[in-house]
């Protein structure tokens, strides 16, 4: 294993409750060749003062404070000021298992991929320290599968990942559009992968994805919308303009009908709503009135047949 340094990027808001425990797991790394870059993006908590106590007392941390721009903008000037070879992800209120930087760094150099990536558990229960397993595929991904996989909306843990810094230059680092913050990771791993990069699943557990009420992705029914903004907004190039098109409207569609029963109807026109009124699209503001009237049940049996909302601009 050569002794390349690690860049830890971490962005804060108001992660006082969270912010030492997942520091204090970067610090228990059996790796010790590593930075810790915590970027505060404008909380209002008491997380700048702990950040900065850790700095003091540990000159592999470093505090950097933004107005708030979300997570893209924080992991980007993180980014711009980490110096290490390799990039490494941790959010402020989740941990890492010891061995997770030590496997990973032989990992990525053994199989000379550009992103690795790993399982993990889901922790929603302070109590039990394994919470529920957090799967992923394993091994070297077949490209053209993984991509089409991508495509559809899947995506690598943040925090499972580690890639090379230089690798993440190559495409413009992250998205900072407002639209597309919660999915600004799934769209730099599907440019990634648009651009040709090898992505391999490790079989350790060397994450814990932490659950709570107060996080921004938390019972987030409408996730949908910045992903499929993401998606819209990333330039790829192994797919036309209409291709992509027809699997945004496949992918909405699809969520529509099927989890329908689980919102109420405000929830769905704000879901159609976000798109209209930005795009103009009228058409799509009467589909949706229409098919309200016609009740859930009729909406389901003709959705696919019929539903065809036009939201992404040519």
């Amino acid at each position: 294993m050569e002794n390349n340094l690690i860049s830890v990027i971490t962005p804060a808001y108001n992660a006082e409750k969270y912010i030492e425990q997942t520091i204090a797991s970067v610090q228990k790394q059996t790796y010790p060749n590593w930075e810790l870059i915590v970027v505060d993006d404008g909380s209002t908590d008491q997380t700048p003062k702990i950040v900065q106590e850790l700095a003091s007392a540990d000159e592999r941390i470093h505090y950097i404070k933004q107005s708030n721009g979300r997570q893209g903008k924080a992991r980007n000037t993180a980014i711009y000021h980490a110096t290490g070879e390799y990039l490494a992800f941790l959010d402020a209120d989740d941990l890492w298992h010891p061995d997770k930087l030590t496997l990973q760094v032989n990992c990525i150099q053994q199989q000379n991929a550009d992103v690795v990536f790993c399982r993990g558990w889901w922790l929603k229960d302070e109590n039990n320290p394994e919470g529920f397993p957090m799967d992923a595929p394993v091994g070297l991904q077949d490209s053209a599968a993984f991509y089409t996989k991508q495509l559809q909306g899947y995506s690598i843990p943040m925090l499972s990942a580690m890639v090379k810094r230089k690798t993440v230059l190559s495409v413009g680092g992250f998205d900072e559009d407002l639209r597309i913050q919660n999915a600004e990771d799934y769209q730099l791993w599907l440019r990634l992968s648009d651009s040709g990069c090898s992505f391999y699943g490790m079989q350790e557990r060397l994450f814990y994805y932490r659950v709570h009420a107060n996080q921004s992705t938390h019972d987030d029914g409408m996730a949908i919308i910045p992903a499929l903004w993401a998606t819209h907004r990333a330039e790829l190039t192994k797919v036309t303009s209409q291709e992509k098109r027809s699997i945004l409207l496949s992918r909405l569609n699809r969520y529509i009908i099927h989890h329908i029963d689980e919102h109420k109807w405000s929830r769905f026109i704000k879901l159609v709503g976000m798109y209209i009124s930005p795009l103009n699209k009228p058409a799509a503001a009467i589909a949706a009135t229409f098919f309200r009237c016609l009740g859930k049940s009729v909406f389901k049996q003709w959705g696919y047949r019929y539903l065809n909302l036009q939201i992404f601009p040519k």
